[in-house]
């Protein structure tokens, strides 16, 4: 190599080194919003961060191939050092299902079809009694990369419960009822067992004998009328969000640490209702 040369490569690699960490994570969404098949399947189910160029992505894909895909795009970003890749395919989660199922003596039993779609699990069939039915539940707890239990077998003689609601609030996103504005999702609170969300947390702000105050309110979803990436409307019937008890952390405490968080939340987002 020549002294010429070396200057070239060592001057490329100061260029990358210098990239920020912003400019390198935007890359990385422009690359891979580019792969079609990323693009229209998988685009909104994973979550992309980078610190001192070591890139983070995590979230659920529908195959493996596009983990590995992924993971490939990444690599090619200049200013990229490292990656973490935490994704989750449908098919891997599916597997663990079954094999903890299976590996349990009280379920291992029972012929249970299972799917999944993004993280969200299904699981089809039927199980004799609710004691079977909460062994099944809470096996399916312990699956750490599960998103949410959509639906679970039918208990013998029972009415089948149907699908369960899927709502994941963003932290951040503004809240409206329909006189306008009445403030942010703070947190959230989930059922470990089923690990969806039960409530959200709404912190409010306003003035009061000319100082500034600011409270948290803990609201169910099912008050959510709309709800996209950014704003969530509450439907007509919530015509104060005062009513609503305010966020005590003896209700509704923190999650515990030893805890994995459905995607895309972390600890510290999500809380526990106390029973």
């Amino acid at each position: 190599m020549t002294i010429s040369q070396a200057a070239v490569e060592a001057e490329s690699q100061a260029e990358l080194n210098m990239r920020s960490d912003a400019a390198i994570e935007q890359d990385i969404w422009s690359r891979l919003w580019q792969e079609d098949t990323i693009r229209s399947l998988d685009f909104h189910s994973i979550l992309v961060e980078v610190e001192n160029g070591h890139a983070l992505i995590c979230g659920h894909v529908g195959k493996d191939f596009h983990r590995r895909r992924m993971e490939e795009i990444i690599a090619s970003v200049p200013g990229v050092s490292a990656i973490s890749n935490c994704i989750v395919s449908d098919h891997e989660l599916a597997v663990s299902i079954a094999q903890g199922i299976s590996r349990d003596e009280r379920t291992r039993k029972y012929f249970l079809n299972v799917s999944a779609n993004h993280g969200w699990v299904t699981l089809i069939g039927e199980v004799p009694t609710i004691d079977a039915f909460e062994a099944v539940e809470e096996v399916l707890s312990r699956v750490p990369d599960v998103r949410g239990i959509l639906n679970l077998p039918v208990v013998s003689g029972l009415p089948d419960p149907g699908t369960r609601l899927a709502v994941q609030p963003d932290i951040g996103a503004r809240v409206y009822d329909w006189a306008g504005l009445v403030g942010r999702v703070t947190g959230v609170v989930i059922n470990p067992l089923d690990r969806l969300i039960t409530h959200f947390i709404v912190r409010t702000s306003g003035e009061e004998a000319g100082q500034r105050i600011s409270a948290q309110y803990v609201l169910p979803v099912a008050t959510i009328e709309v709800i996209n990436k950014e704003n969530i409307i509450l439907t007509k019937d919530v015509q104060r969000i005062s009513v609503y008890p305010q966020l005590e952390l003896e209700e509704f405490p923190l999650a515990a640490e030893d805890w994995k968080p459905p995607f895309p939340y972390k600890l510290g987002q999500v809380h526990w209702r106390a029973y």
